[in-house]
């Protein structure tokens, strides 16, 4: 699986720099890391950053990959006694590769909406869950791009793979990109 990983990301990253119409660019996000399946645990503000890059099919057709340090998290409450509830906090460094493709709509001068949908696997560098560190599933987007250079989105991350005990990670990213 690894070797699988590193071969999407060399193989997108000859695509995006031998093709004329390509572009690549630097992303940042805060990220609002949640879990699904597990009520005592609440999700954490974290950040999202990395290498971006689009491949413009056409004028309104693209594919968007990156490779992204994503910081999942989660807060659990343990009740310790009658009156004292304990708040555990836990980080989890993930480098994510997302792999999208999307339209843009609207285009109004130096401006144009996007939505993108695609897929993302991510392996966690910090600590593991478990036993497991891979993670996969489903991700989305909608924003604009402005002056061709700068964009700026909504994203949703929806886990598919069960990270630990029923749980599956849930992130809400909200970002810009710079594209040089």
């Amino acid at each position: 699986m690894k070797k699988t990983l590193l071969a999407i990301c060399i193989v997108c990253a000859a695509v995006i720099s031998g093709n004329a119409q390509s572009k690549i660019g630097v992303q940042g996000a805060l990220n609002a890391s949640g879990v699904r399946g597990n009520s005592n645990v609440d999700g954490i503000l974290s950040f999202q950053a990395g290498l971006v890059g689009d491949i413009d099919f056409t004028e309104n057709v693209f594919i968007t990959s990156g490779v992204l340090y994503t910081d999942n998290g989660w807060k659990l409450h343990s009740i310790i006694d009658d009156a004292a509830i304990k708040n555990t906090r836990k980080n989890f460094g993930y480098v994510q590769v997302p792999i999208c493709i999307g339209g843009k709509f609207i285009p109004i001068d130096d401006v144009a909406l996007f939505a993108q949908a695609g897929a993302y696997g991510a392996y966690c560098l910090t600590d593991k869950i478990g036993e497991e560190r891979w993670d996969y599933g489903l991700t989305a987007g909608i924003g604009s791009y402005l002056l061709d250079r700068i964009k700026i989105g909504i994203y949703y991350d929806l886990g598919l793979k069960e990270v630990q005990y029923d749980t599956k990670w849930s992130n809400l990213h909200i970002g810009a990109a710079y594209y040089f």
